[in-house]
């Protein structure tokens, strides 16, 4: 037998050990860190030093890494201290490259959160914009210190012709290198320089800035324009901040500024004052204090107004923290390790595990951030860490596993081979020494779900066939051994499927360029799981409409573009398309229909794609397109382009021009554009796309349409990949909304973003539904959300069954009853008991595990053939098709002595008394035939005398020739009595003994049905049902095995003919969940000698059986009985 989980053939060796491994758990070494290395930032011709020091058991080594690479000693500029520490000489060429401290001791290597060494250049190009500015007298001036580094690190001073800029209340200095003078006198003329640096060697230096003071306004440069605001507020986010300023400068003391927030609400009360003159002050800042603010500035004369809007973001951002943080633990070699590991954070930190340093690449291991390493072996003993990480900072915590190998392990098998067998079959042949019992695991490359099987009873020559694999896909193979342990891993195998046919068709489109062709354009087949590999081959097919052959040709997989020629003029084609890999074609397509044009050798231009529209802002865009992708020498004398709802009749554009931007659109409304190219022939095939234009809310956040073909799939049973097109032009920060389908109450569920347009959701429940929408939004701009999209996650294993409880019905059985596991991960296809005597961990026997299966319905069963005064240990397992789920609590349950237990009367032995006496009633009821028969055949031969003498006395002229009445009467009678004898007779042989209901009844021997013993050979790779019965009945001679109907409850062994070879058996498949061991006693007992099947009621109430032959309860009549009995050549066995 074959399943996907290994149940564990030491288990009972688990349960003595487990005192073991608890009171072990304790003493296990650590190795921690002291100090770890913390970012830093210096000027290059500094040195500096990360600190790092651990402790734990010696010897203790320590090393670095940057990035993933070692760090070694490199000419007198980096050296690895005694201490540990690292110490570095800074130059222009260091890289900002992460470092990280790792220790390492007899147990394994643990290393440190990553350091940041980040090396600040000195400035180049500085300069101060403008170069030059006029200011008029009482209005202002704005300079800013250009340069490209961040500001925190490099700190700005002024200098006003060639001397420290006074300290004056005129003078706003703010953080981005930005110098504001209000009111602007005439002594603030003069030549302004920037200066940035930490020490005077390292000091730059910009150029001169020269500002102008004129007495009144000439130009717009000197703010007497019509803007009333110079510089306004930008977008900021930050992480709840202690102070932050948004810009907003008049132009001039005829302007009053004026701030709002979001909605017109009040500023934050006691944190907000301004700085300068109209520039905003917050302090004290929390996420509640995010918005948009608005500057209002209003000429104090005239009265108009100018507005200038920026959205605050105020996050609240918090590194990681620790909620479940992994422990250390032994694990017998062979068993399953779990590390938990949950942190909090904001963002939601990002969980990665460690071995001795080095990342666990398979993603098969990791399970909403736990991470389960299946069949552990030494090369999985060490030091694990699970690092938590997200914009806000990381943390780290480090767990000791460590694996108890057992004495003489066997060895593992060799000469492992994979075979492709077709598209999705491998066969997997290895030689093994003295061992009949495997574990194989294969997964799909580079880094797919790992997947095990059990095989057990194997012979030699060693061989299995792997089946149900992704056609055209490398997968990896290796094996195990299992004796009384488990051996080293074989040598990996890697092996190719075999290429399949494409399960689709491609997509195509049709267009008529000039009178003889036809243009057929379609989207190439990429996905490896429609095509079933690699797409050698399109065919086109084209026919006349109407007629019956097809004209087909092919082209080479990597094209998109076939064009159809010799056609005749204004004709209806049709035409279909098919796919090939080298093993062969996939279907066809549905037909499409085309009329060719009737404008002679004249041809139209082909198709110009459009590509998807850039939105400049809510009431502007810009289309472009692009050249065929068929080259040719068409020529084209201009464009035509719609647009629905503004331009029906379309613009034309020359041929030359391949770019056309849309003003004064609505916001948020949704147009069509169709392009055409066109000649003297006429227009081309058209290109269409389709947008919505964001739009504004109240807020001032813009809004912009939903994202395009968003779909989502399941990877595994806790994750869903999400995938959308952007319509933007920019790059967007996506927000993906999802939730349960259960949840449909909640208007809004969990969130997640990203940049890009694809996203993977974890931790979601396995094999539920859940209902995705996808939308723009960052700062200032708010999305539509797209049509809600559906998709379940895969199955899993079921959690364990709950309520199990076992109790004794008498010395030889016991019953179990249990409830659905709470959460089953899937469909509940089958329970496996299982159940071992005590006595076999008494003598240190290697334990023989007894199993029997119940369908994923049935919730009790009953365990016979159980041996007497004996204690059984009993625990349970649910089954979906993924595998078995963990079991249930053992339960131990001692079966009574013979002595103790009152044993019910023996049915068998009512049944042979009540066959004695059917027997003698049948030898009395013969007694009584052959007295009657013998007391006719005397009065019949006196009736012939009688008969012959009055017929003599007749012709003798006795009587007068008539024949006395009373003798044929008499005659006649004992015929009729006769006739009427024999049904009584019948129906009194037969006749049933004791009442209705009774245990009489319940074996009733009316109806004989042969039972047939189960054998080994006969369940394959099946298990039978608790309720099998084998009947035999006489088949129809054939050489095929009947198919196998999933929908059969019951299974029925057809004996063969004596030309039809051996017996062929229909049983009910259920689905293979774990290796069936031998079986001590079936649920009905171990008794396979023939018994009485009575007719009875099913569970179900409107219905009855007959053997296992179910029919209506209505149709319960003896004839009826007696006719469905000979049609299936069960036979009746009347006493």
């Amino acid at each position: 037998m074959v399943g996907r989980s290994y149940l564990g053939v030491f288990a009972v060796q688990v349960f003595v050990t487990a005192w073991i491994i608890e009171t072990t758990k304790a003493g296990i070494p650590q190795l921690y860190f002291t100090t770890e290395p913390l970012s830093k930032r210096a000027p290059a011709g500094e040195s500096i030093e990360l600190q790092c020091s651990a402790k734990g058991e010696d010897p203790i080594g320590i090393a670095w890494r940057r990035g993933q690479e070692p760090v070694h000693n490199l000419d007198g500029r980096i050296a690895v201290l005694s201490n540990g520490s690292l110490w570095m000489q800074l130059s222009e060429d260091f890289k900002d490259d992460p470092y990280q401290c790792c220790a390492t001791n007899a147990y394994g290597t643990l290393c440190s959160r990553t350091a940041m060494v980040v090396v600040s250049a000195p400035l180049s190009n500085l300069h101060v914009l403008p170069q030059y500015i006029e200011a008029v007298v009482n209005g202002s001036a704005r300079l800013r210190c250009d340069y490209s580094a961040h500001l925190l690190y490099h700190p700005v001073r002024w200098k006003k012709d060639g001397e420290n800029l006074a300290e004056s209340p005129r003078y706003t200095l703010l953080n981005e290198g930005v110098l504001q003078i209000y009111p602007v006198l005439r002594q603030d003329a003069g030549d302004y320089q920037c200066i940035t640096g930490y020490q005077a060697q390292s000091q730059t230096w910009s150029n001169s800035s020269q500002v102008v003071v004129i007495e009144h306004c000439v130009n717009t440069s000197a703010g007497c324009g019509e803007d009333l605001i110079v510089a306004g507020p930008k977008g900021i986010q930050l992480n709840r901040p202690e102070r932050v300023v948004l810009e907003c400068l008049a132009a001039g003391n005829w302007v009053n500024i004026t701030w709002s927030w979001t909605g017109g609400k009040q500023l934050p009360s006691g944190r907000h004052g301004l700085l300068g003159h109209g520039n905003l002050e917050l302090t004290d800042l929390s996420p509640r204090d995010s918005g948009v603010y608005t500057c209002t500035a209003t000429h104090t004369k005239s009265g108009n107004t100018t507005v200038a809007r920026a959205r605050l973001e105020i996050t609240d951002y918090y590194p990681p923290i620790f909620t479940i943080q992994p422990t250390s633990n032994i694990i017998r070699d062979f068993g399953t390790a779990r590390l938990h590991c949950e942190a909090i954070g904001n963002p939601e930190p990002e969980v990665s595990w460690f071995l001795n340093g080095n990342p666990v690449h398979s993603p098969s291991q990791v399970a909403n951030n736990d991470l389960v390493i299946w069949n552990v072996e030494m090369n999985d003993q060490g030091i694990y860490q699970c690092f938590v990480s997200n914009t806000a900072g990381q943390a780290h915590s480090s767990a000791l596993l460590l694996v108890d190998v057992p004495e003489n392990p066997p060895e593992p098998p060799y000469n492992l081979t994979a075979l492709a067998l077709n598209s999705n079959t491998v066969l997997i042949q290895w030689d093994a020494i003295g061992v009949s019992l495997f574990v194989l695991q294969y997964y799909l490359e580079p880094d797919g779900e790992e997947i095990q099987l059990v095989l057990s009873d194997q012979k030699e020559p060693f061989a299995y066939a792997v089946r149900n694999l992704h056609p055209y896909t490398n997968y990896t193979f290796y094996m195990r051994s299992i004796t009384h342990a488990a051996s080293r891993f074989s040598d990996h195998v890697v092996v190719q499927t075999a290429e399949g046919v494409p399960d689709v068709a491609p997509v195509f489109s049709l267009a008529s360029s000039s009178a003889n062709t036809i243009d057929v354009y379609w989207d190439r087949l990429i996905d490896k799981t429609v095509t079933k590999g690699q797409v050698a081959h399109y065919r086109i097919c084209y026919q006349e409409n109407g007629k019956q052959d097809y004209t087909c040709r092919e082209v080479s997989g990597t094209n998109s573009y076939f064009k159809i020629q010799g056609l005749k003029v204004a004709t209806i084609y049709d035409v279909h398309m098919a796919a090939a890999t080298k093993e062969g074609f996939g279907p066809e397509s549905e037909q499409q229909a085309i009329r060719t044009t009737n404008i002679g050798n004249c041809s139209v231009p082909l198709k110009y794609p459009l590509d998807i529209p850039k939105v400049l802002n809510d009431t502007k865009l810009v289309v472009t397109w692009s050249e065929p992708i068929v080259q040719n020498d068409i020529p084209v004398d201009g464009f035509r382009l719609q647009l629905s709802g503004v331009m029906e009749d379309g613009i034309k554009l020359e041929h030359n021009i391949f770019e056309y931007v849309f003003t004064d659109l609505l916001p948020g409304s949704v147009h069509t554009f169709e392009l055409k190219a066109f000649n003297d022939c006429g227009l081309g095939t058209a290109s269409m796309q389709t947008i919505t234009m964001p739009s504004t809310t109240d807020g001032g956040e813009q809004t912009r349409p939903p994202p395009q073909n968003v779909e989502a799939f399941a990877l595994s049973s806790t994750s869903i990949q999400v995938n959308w097109d952007s319509i933007l032009e920019t790059q967007f920060q996506y927000e993906v909304d999802y939730r349960p389908t259960s949840d449909s109450h909640h208007d809004t569920g969990m969130k997640v973003s990203s940049t890009s347009g694809t996203v993977v959701l974890t931790k979601l429940k396995p094999f539920t539904i859940y209902t995705l929408r996808v939308r723009v939004n960052q700062t200032g701009v708010r999305g539509q959300y797209c049509d809600e999209v559906y998709c379940r996650t895969m199955e899993d294993v079921p959690s364990a069954p709950v309520n199990f409880s076992a109790k004794p019905l008498d010395a030889h059985t016991v019953s179990v009853a249990w409830r659905p596991p709470l959460n089953p991960n899937g469909v509940i296809k089958a329970y496996t008991i299982v159940y071992v005597p005590d006595t076999q961990q008494q003598d240190r026997e290697e334990p023989q595990w007894n199993k029997t299966q119940k369908r994923g319905s049935e919730l009790s069963s009953t365990v016979k053939n159980l041996t007497s005064n004996t204690q059984y240990y009993f625990f349970l397992r649910a089954c979906t098709s993924v595998g078995e789920g963990p079991p249930s609590n053992v339960l131990r349950v001692r079966t009574p002595r013979e002595s103790d237990f009152m044993v019910q009367p023996d049915t068998g032995d009512q049944v042979k008394d009540m066959e004695k006496g059917l027997f003698i009633a049948i030898i009395l009821g013969s007694i009584c035939i052959l007295f009657c028969t013998l007391i006719a055949a005397i009065r019949y031969k006196r009736y012939q005398f009688t008969r012959e003498e009055q017929l003599a006395r007749t012709w003798n002229g006795d009587h007068n020739g008539r024949v006395p009445m009373s003798r044929l009467a008499q005659g006649n009678r004992v015929e009729i009595e006769l006739n009427a004898m024999s049904p009584m007779l019948a129906r009194e042989s037969i006749r049933q003994f004791g009442p209705p209901n009774t245990e009489v009844r319940c074996e009733s021997p009316l109806l004989g049905i042969r039972r047939r013993p189960v054998s080994d050979s006969v369940i394959e790779d099946d298990f039978p049902s608790s309720h099998t019965h084998q009947v035999e009945v006489t088949p129809h001679c054939t050489s095929e095995v009947p198919q196998e109907d999933p929908m059969r409850q019951y299974s029925h062994t057809l004996p063969s003919r004596p030309d039809c070879g051996a017996s062929v058996p229909l049983r009910h498949k259920y689905p293979t969940c774990s290796a069936s061991l031998p079986e001590s006693g079936s649920e009905d007992g171990a008794d396979t000698s023939s018994r009485w099947t009575p007719l009875r009621e099913s569970t179900s109430g409107d219905s009855g059986l007959i053997g296992d032959l179910e029919f209506p309860i209505e149709d319960t009549s003896p004839d009826f009985i007696e006719k469905v009995l000979r049609e299936y050549h069960l036979g009746i066995h009347p006493v």
